[in-house]
């Protein structure tokens, strides 16, 4: 679990000016796509000890149920002036399925992709979160990818003049 290279990472794509001039996106539903699968499978490892950290929420049966529910969801609840706003009834979802396929990517090849259709062998390994605390502060990989998401972020907030809680609400929900 990166939390700021899974999350920087999707949104300093969309900061290259030819794909920031072609696509319209909601960074907040990039965002949540992009953290789910750790937020959900930590969860999931920590409280009820199920999976190694990279379980249901790291497989295309998450990915592409998960885009289901929210589409729906979007129809259902948001079709209406929040919807108007963003000027397209997709961008939501799609957003919200780029975040999570984004996250599978970064995260391949040691991910269940075909979980629960294929059998993988989840392996706890003690106290995960000191594994991890450990791995952020002695592993140069891991470090370089959270201070690499750091760096994307002052840069977004520099590039975009995101100085204000209004300016950051903006840049959030309307690409």
């Amino acid at each position: 679990m990166f939390p700021l290279f899974h999350i920087a990472f999707p949104l300093i794509i969309f900061e290259i000016p030819y794909i920031k001039k072609r696509v319209k996106i909601n960074r907040c539903a990039l965002i949540i796509g992009a953290i789910l699968p750790d937020i959900i499978d930590k969860a999931l490892l920590f409280i009820f000890r199920l999976g190694d950290g990279r379980y249901i929420c790291h497989t295309l049966f998450f990915l592409f149920t998960s885009f289901l529910f929210v589409l729906v969801i979007n129809k259902l609840l948001f079709y209406t002036k929040l919807s108007n706003k963003i000027n397209n009834i997709y961008s939501i979802p799609i957003s919200f399925l780029i975040g999570t396929s984004i996250h599978l990517l970064l995260d391949l090849p040691s991910i269940p992709l075909f979980f629960p259709f294929m059998e993988y062998e989840f392996v706890p390994t003690g106290d995960e979160l000191l594994l991890w605390l450990k791995r952020i502060f002695t592993n140069p990989f891991y470090l370089s990818t959270e201070i690499f998401g750091l760096i994307s972020f002052i840069f977004i907030i520099l590039n975009n003049k995101l100085y204000t809680f209004k300016a950051v609400w903006s840049y959030l929900i309307v690409s």
